[in-house]
C-alpha cells in the first residue's frame, strides 16, 4: 500500500472515529446547590367498567419549582419543591368539578367543588423535599403534610381520586426522570443505544403493577438526546402461603414513551408516557372488567444559569 493511500485510509478511520465519538452525549444530571428548575406537569386518567355505565376522567396540571438547597459529601442533594399553580378537572358520572388555582372566581357551588378547592389550596400552601442521589434517583420524599391531612379527612376517597399522580407517596417517583433520564444517567448515549427501566405502582392489598419501559436513543442533535420507549405492564401479587382470594389479568395493553434529555441543562427537557389496558379482577366465579387509559407529561419551563457540564 502506497504512503498516500495509507495516509488516506488512516485519515478516513480517524474521521469515522471522531464522528462516532462526537455523536455520544454524556447523560450527567446537574444537581448543584442553588440550581433552580421550573416544570409544568400534566396527567390524564380515564377509567370505567366495560359492562357498566359511566366513566371517570381526571385531568391534572401543575407548575412546580425545584431548588437544590445543598449537596452532601456523598453527592446526595436536598431539593426543595413547591407548587406555583394546580389544576384539577374531575368528571364523574354524577358530577363534574374543575378547579384551577390561576382562575378561582366566586364561592364553591357544592360540596364536591369545596372539597377539591381545599385540596388545591393545600398543595399551594405546602412544600416538599426530595433527597436525590448523584445518579438522579429520588431516595426519599417528605413534606406535603397539609395534603396528607386532607387525604385522611372525611371525603378522603374523593380527594384521593382528585390527587391522582400528585399523591405525596408517588410525587417523587414522577419527578425522578428529571435527573435520572429514566435510568440512563451516568452513561454516554449514542444513537441506537438501548436499555430498560421498571417502575412499580401499588394497587392496594399488597398487589402492585410493574411498568417496564424499553428505551432507545433515537436521535442526537445539539447536545439534546431524543428517547423513545415501549411500555409493558404486569401485575405483581404478594407472596402468600395459600391462594389469593382474587386474581388479576391484564389484556389489550398498549403503551409508549418519549423524552428529550438536554445535556446543556443537565435535566430532562420534556417527557411523555401513556399506557392503556384492560384489567379483570376475579373473585371466585365473579369477575369485573374495567378499562384504564393514562397519560403523563413533563415540560421544562426554565432553568437557572450554571457552568456547562463536562462531556
Amino acid at each position: 500500500m502506497s504512503r498516500a493511500l495509507l495516509a488516506l485510509v488512516s485519515l478516513t478511520a480517524l474521521f469515522a472515529f471522531a464522528t462516532l465519538a462526537s455523536a455520544q452525549v454524556a447523560i450527567e444530571p446537574r444537581i448543584e446547590p442553588g440550581r433552580e428548575l421550573a416544570y409544568e406537569l400534566g396527567f390524564e386518567l380515564e377509567r370505567g367498567l366495560v359492562l357498566g355505565a359511566g366513566r371517570d376522567r381526571l385531568v391534572q396540571g401543575a407548575g412546580v419549582r425545584l431548588v437544590v438547597e445543598s449537596v452532601d459529601e456523598e453527592g446526595v442533594a436536598t431539593v426543595r419543591g413547591a407548587f406555583d399553580w394546580v389544576l384539577i378537572d374531575l368528571d364523574r358520572a354524577s358530577f363534574r368539578v374543575r378547579v384551577d388555582s390561576r382562575d378561582l372566581v366566586g364561592d364553591s357551588p357544592n360540596l364536591a367543588e369545596t372539597t377539591i378547592r381545599e385540596m388545591v389550596a393545600a398543595y399551594l400552601a405546602d412544600e416538599f423535599t426530595l433527597r436525590v442521589s448523584p445518579e438522579g434517583r429520588v431516595l426519599e420524599t417528605s413534606g406535603l403534610e397539609g395534603v396528607t391531612t386532607k387525604l385522611e379527612a372525611s371525603q378522603g376517597s374523593l380527594r384521593r381520586l382528585a390527587a391522582g399522580r400528585f399523591l405525596p407517596e408517588t410525587l417523587g417517583q414522577d419527578l425522578e426522570p428529571i435527573w435520572s433520564a429514566d435510568g440512563a444517567a451516568g452513561t454516554r448515549l449514542a444513537e441506537g443505544d438501548e436499555w430498560s427501566v421498571a417502575r412499580e405502582q401499588a394497587l392496594g392489598a399488597g398487589v402492585s403493577m410493574t411498568m417496564t419501559t424499553d428505551w432507545t436513543a433515537t436521535e442526537i442533535e445539539d447536545r439534546a438526546v431524543t428517547l423513545d420507549g415501549a411500555v409493558v405492564a404486569r401485575i405483581e401479587l404478594p407472596e402468600t402461603e395459600g391462594e389469593l382470594p382474587m386474581t388479576f389479568e391484564l389484556t389489550e395493553q398498549t403503551g409508549d414513551s418519549s423524552a428529550v434529555w438536554d445535556a446543556e441543562v443537565g435535566a430532562m427537557r420534556s417527557r411523555e408516557a401513556s399506557l392503556s389496558y384492560t384489567i379483570t379482577v376475579s373473585v371466585g366465579e365473579q369477575a369485573q372488567t374495567s378499562q384504564r387509559t393514562g397519560r403523563s407529561t413533563l415540560e421544562l419551563l426554565s432553568a437557572s444559569t450554571a457552568p456547562p457540564a463536562s462531556e
